[in-house]
């Protein structure tokens, strides 16, 4: 049962992990720092291996899925649709900074 909700509670940890961070940014900034793009691709670095271990348990358990969806529309919209977020997340942080 808890299983189905697996999904909504790593997408309600991640934006945790993001205001979390923008709080970290916001500090650091204000004692000078200015690497905010570098925390950005840490943190993409740390989310990709934990998505990879949560899939890498999916195929474990038996469950085949396509990553990216069944058709070339449902992947070009999944690529955008990282393109844009992680841009957005981007310029939040510049703007923070």
């Amino acid at each position: 049962m808890w299983a189905s909700y697996e999904p909504l509670g790593l997408i309600f940890l991640s934006g945790i992990g993001f205001s979390i961070q923008s709080l970290f940014i916001k500090i650091l900034s204000e004692s000078g720092f200015s690497g905010s793009f570098q925390l950005l691709f840490l943190r993409g670095f740390c989310q990709m291996l934990v998505s990879s271990i949560f899939i890498y348990r999916n195929v474990l358990r038996g469950d085949r899925m396509k990553l990216l969806g069944n058709n070339s529309a449902s992947i070009a919209l999944l690529t955008i649709s990282s393109v844009l977020a992680f841009s957005g997340q981007a310029l939040v942080f510049t703007s923070i900074e």
